[in-house]
């Protein structure tokens, strides 16, 4: 494995739940954006063999987010809807809860 392990596996089980997991949630921007096949080839490790759809969009004033998505259990405009949200709670939460006020 090119990941963590448990990160990894904790990836899969949230694809196969909701079809939908984003950067700021497991690995980082740079592993989703730039090392997309490693990703792939990590999951497939860890038994997850469904299609992965992915995009990225830039949020104004929070920066850009990352995100795959399942195409069988969620579409492209609804992992892009759920990224703006994510990334939009986030920003709200207090900064000792992780958010960036």
């Amino acid at each position: 494995m090119n990941f963590d392990r448990s990160t990894i596996f904790s990836l899969k089980a949230q694809l196969e739940e909701i079809g939908y997991a984003n950067d700021e949630q497991f690995l980082g921007a740079f592993a989703f954006e730039h090392r997309r096949e490693e990703v792939i080839s990590d999951l497939g490790e860890a038994g997850y063999h469904q299609d992965l759809g992915h995009g990225g969009a830039y949020i104004e004033d929070l920066g850009a987010i990352y995100w795959y998505y399942d195409p069988e259990l969620t579409s492209r405009d609804e992992a892009k809807k759920l990224s703006e949200e994510w990334a939009r709670r986030a920003y709200d939460k207090p900064p000792e809860l992780g958010g960036r006020t």
